[in-house]
């Protein structure tokens, strides 16, 4: 039997004024993340905007601000998914990415990795960005050898203002854990009990493996970035 440890992609989408996830809230690391992803700004109209990183559109259907992304990507496989920026009224928070666009001069986006470590692929979706509700779309796709990548979106505005938003991505490859009857024996109940109890534990110390990665890789000085 065969065991792919496999947990859900994780995104970190939270609002910094209102975040209903309080272990994320409480989160150091989160918070940086959060933060380096969006900011407001007031444009030369007066108006306030919330220009934010996305992964829009989502399989959720949510259009929230996502500062961090990870997930495992089997042996020899890889994912895609879309890269966006986003701007909402900060007051009604409505997209309105079409009074934005004016106020921008222009903008690029880049990617940064470790030395030795691979970038995410960045490309034009032009069949899906006019149903897109971004301001700026690309599509990412990623392999397993993609273990930590910053996606940095650099907007020059008209009136000399530069802004910067960070994604931050992190891959890896999913790992199997084969069990035998020899290894674990399922012929009782208790038996089938202490297998679940060691899946739990080994999915335990995956999740936990990433937490430790994604600190040492922030407080390194690699997420942040001050507007």
């Amino acid at each position: 039997m065969a065991v792919w440890l496999w947990p859900a992609a994780e995104t970190e989408p939270q609002r910094p004024d209102g975040m209903d996830n309080p272990a994320l809230a409480a989160d150091p690391v989160m918070d940086a993340y959060t933060a380096a992803c969006q900011t407001y700004y007031t444009g030369a109209d007066g108006r306030e905007y919330h220009v934010f990183t996305a992964v829009t559109p989502s399989i959720e259907g949510r259009t929230d601000p996502v500062g961090y992304r990870s997930e495992l990507i089997p042996a020899g496989g890889t994912v895609d998914f879309p890269a966006t920026v986003m701007v909402q009224d900060a007051t009604t928070q409505e997209d309105c990415p079409e009074d934005f666009a004016p106020l921008l001069d222009s903008w690029d986006v880049t990617v940064s990795a470790p030395e030795g470590v691979s970038r995410v692929k960045l490309w034009d979706a032009e069949e899906e960005t006019p149903e897109s509700p971004a301001l700026l779309y690309r599509r990412l796709r990623a392999d397993p050898t993609c273990t930590h990548n910053e996606v940095v979106w650099t907007l020059r505005m008209k009136s000399g203002d530069v802004l910067h938003l960070t994604m931050t991505v992190e891959f890896e490859e999913q790992q199997a854990l084969r069990i035998t009857p020899e290894d674990a024996p399922l012929d009782t109940a208790q038996e089938l009990q202490a297998l679940l109890e060691l899946l739990v534990l080994q999915v335990q110390r995956v999740l936990q493996a990433q937490r430790l990665r994604r600190g040492h890789v922030h407080h390194g000085g690699a997420a942040g970035r001050d507007l």
